[in-house]
């Protein structure tokens, strides 16, 4: 399965749009879709998009109370003004580092879907990392790490959900990751936290080789879709003056099939 591919929407039909998507994520890890018409609806357009996909689950978060779930479908990716930068990743404009959406999530989506109101002035770009390249990396540069991420579970969580597995796993030729540093569960034991500073390093180490990494830049209209666990994805720093000159919406699905 390739990495990244971009397609075009045929047409602002949200159904056949969600089906083009679904059929490009049967070929690609990431699939970049770039609308060919002006849609006059956002939230109602992709509303349909994501329900055609497969099933949305509620993923909204209120980051004023420890990342509680606000039983919303959509939830916002907004640089505002107001909030520290270093609070929320997702109110801020820093870089934010390579990882996985659904770490921390007992009963994860499959596949993490964005799209865009607002691009920054400058910057913001979404980056990714293929799980079998990290996994290359690993064997080349450090096999140790690569056995440890293997065989110790780590615990990730927020507010009232958590979920713990191997940061890395391997089944059926897939390689699978949970990541996310800023997560990581400090009540378990010194050695997983260990292992999560350790892998985070490494991707520090990744994400500083442009090469390694695929550019999504979203302009507004635009949607970027990805199988969460079969890529690390982290986001470039932007300038931005006023709350709003990014916006970005995140909706969560459940793919059982991808026949189509």
């Amino acid at each position: 399965m390739e990495l990244l591919t971009e397609i075009q929407l045929s047409n602002t039909d949200p159904k056949a749009a969600g089906h083009q998507i679904r059929a490009a994520l049967s070929q690609a890890k990431v699939v970049w879709a770039k609308p060919q018409g002006g849609i006059q609806d956002l939230r109602s357009f992709y509303d349909g998009v994501v329900e055609n996909v497969g099933a949305p689950i509620e993923i909204g978060e209120d980051f004023r109370n420890q990342g509680e779930k606000t039983n919303e479908r959509w939830l916002e990716i907004r640089y505002d003004a107001d909030v520290p930068d270093d609070i929320a990743f997702r109110h801020s404009k820093n870089a934010q580092p390579l990882h996985t959406d659904e770490s921390y999530v007992s009963d994860p989506g499959d596949v993490m879907l964005f799209y865009c109101v607002n691009r920054a002035p400058s910057g913001g770009a979404t980056v990714f990392v293929d799980s079998d390249r990290v996994l290359s990396l690993l064997e080349e540069r450090d096999p140790d790490l690569l056995a440890d991420l293997r065989a110790k579970p780590v615990r990730y969580s927020k507010a009232n959900d958590q979920r713990s597995r191997p940061i890395l796993t391997e089944s059926n030729g897939k390689v699978s990751l949970n990541f996310n540093y800023y997560c990581v569960d400090r009540n378990q034991g010194r050695a997983h936290i260990d292992l999560n500073n350790r892998f985070f390093a490494f991707c520090e180490e990744i994400r500083a080789n442009r090469d390694e990494l695929a550019v999504v830049e979203l302009a507004p209209g635009e949607a970027v879709a990805w199988w969460d666990d079969t890529v690390l994805h982290g986001r470039d720093a932007f300038v931005a003056s006023k709350s709003d000159d990014r916006l970005i919406w995140k909706a969560g699905i459940k793919v059982e099939s991808l026949s189509v």
